[in-house]
Formats: structure tokens, sequence, C-alpha cells
């Protein structure tokens, strides 16, 4: 059962579709398996979830962060990494990366 779900919470997702058919021009070119889709992506990459007042977000910031820290992975061991020795510094650590912060959730 998810989080949502344990405390009767409500997620709104992006509108990519209607009652009859997907919308989003990304999301068809997916779903239809073209060839040939928008040169830039549409489908937005947030989502507004309601919860009630019992509800912690620790475990969802938690699982947020690590299914980012996974695609990150998956994008470096399979698309960066094979050309990053073609690179200038590509595998050195940014100096001006800053640790990611929560943003503060207000509590309902």
């Amino acid at each position: 059962m998810s989080d949502v779900m344990k405390y009767s919470g409500k997620i709104n997702f992006p509108h990519v579709h209607n009652k009859t058919k997907i919308v989003d021009p990304l999301l068809q070119a997916v779903y239809h398996n073209e060839k040939q889709g928008p040169w830039i992506g549409s489908i937005p990459n947030r989502f507004f979830a309601e919860l009630g007042p019992d509800y912690h977000p620790d475990q969802t910031v938690k699982a947020v962060k690590k299914a980012w820290f996974r695609i990150a992975n998956t994008i470096w061991n399979n698309v960066v990494e094979p050309a990053a020795d073609l690179g200038n510094g590509t595998q050195e650590p940014s100096c001006s990366a800053k640790p990611i912060r929560s943003p503060s959730i207000p509590r309902m």
C-alpha cells in the first residue's frame, strides 16, 4: 500500500491525456512507437500530492531521492560513462555542486 493511500491522500498528475486520447506530444510518440517525436521533452516532471496531518514526508523524500539516483546511475552507466574519456573533466566532481535540500513541505 502506498503512503498516499495509507494516509487517505490524493495525487494530482500533470494533464497528459483526456477521456478519449493522449494529448501530450511526447507521450503520443512513445505510446505509438513513433520513430520521430518532439525534439524536446514535454511531459512535466512534477505532481501534486495532498496528504493528511499525520503524514511524515521523510520516507517519501528518501524514496524519491533513491529513484532519482537510480535514473542518474542508469544514464551514467549507459550513456555518459562509455564516452566520458572523450570529455573534458567529465568524471571530475563539480566544485560548484551544492547538496540537494528538500523544500519545506507545509503540514496540513
